[in-house]
């Protein structure tokens, strides 16, 4: 793979409004260091080329066979050091590239594979991530299966990041950070401001569970038998914490 970017900024999408809005989230014009891709269905190309007035872009046609194929084919064409997913709907919360590249250049110098930004969630658990260590935060993945935040506030370093499993039908982002943390092949570091602010709806119980489910098995992988055992329980806690709160929601509207 080309590097000769100092980041790659990759979106997914497949609605023209969206996509421009992610578009038009990131300061302008976009510093000569930055490379943009944007992946969707070749029938809107058009569309958005007249709505982006960018010739640096670079369109590639969605394989269709599911986001996180479509991940991968931006993931084969970027040059970026570093790997920014920022897809349809996201907002940028950058105001300025300068500080980014800051960030990015001392990155390089010590050799950091995953960088974390400041998650811009309000529960605990993602502000406690900001406090944690690169082996705290590999831990508390791993066992408890929650993403420290998520892919639109982490960088990946091109070199170190794997295809995501198209297989996976929500939580293959989940399984790359876990593969990158079970490397070890560079340090992590962990940013006190955020990148963006994703774009997110609500989701069935039945797909809830099969993202508890995609996350236990991407924590088990090749583990010690300590930690495959504490994964296991971890799943079965949030099976059971999702049974119950059915019941108490089901009792509640009986009501």
């Amino acid at each position: 793979m080309t590097t000769d970017k100092l980041l790659s900024i990759i979106t997914i999408g497949l609605d023209i409004d969206d996509i421009s809005t992610t578009f038009l989230s990131l300061p302008q014009p976009l510093p000569e260091w930055v490379q943009y891709l944007i992946v969707a269905p070749d029938s809107i190309f058009t569309s958005l080329r007249q709505r982006i007035s960018n010739t640096d872009i670079q369109y590639i046609a969605d394989s269709s066979h599911g986001v996180y194929s479509a991940m991968n084919d931006g993931l084969a064409s970027s040059k970026g050091q570093y790997i920014w997913f920022l897809n349809s709907g996201d907002i940028s919360l950058i105001t300025d590239f300068s500080i980014l590249n800051k960030v990015l250049v001392h990155s390089i110098r010590h050799n950091t594979n995953i960088i974390f930004f400041k998650p811009i969630f309000h529960r605990w658990v993602y502000k406690l991530n900001l406090f944690l260590s690169f082996r705290q935060i590999f831990l508390f993945t791993t066992i408890i299966q929650l993403m420290p935040c998520g892919h639109q506030n982490i960088l990946i370093a091109s070199e170190a990041h794997p295809p995501f499993n198209s297989s996976f039908k929500f939580s293959a982002d989940f399984n790359i950070i876990s593969s990158v943390l079970r490397s070890n092949l560079g340090l992590t570091s962990v940013e006190s401001f955020p990148l963006a602010r994703q774009s997110s709806g609500g989701i069935s119980d039945i797909n809830r569970f099969l993202v508890f489910r995609e996350r236990y098995l991407s924590t088990i992988e090749h583990r010690p038998l300590h930690i495959t055992f504490l994964s296991y329980f971890a799943f079965l806690l949030r099976i059971l914490y999702l049974f119950f709160s059915n019941i108490v929601k089901f009792a509640t509207q009986s009501l």
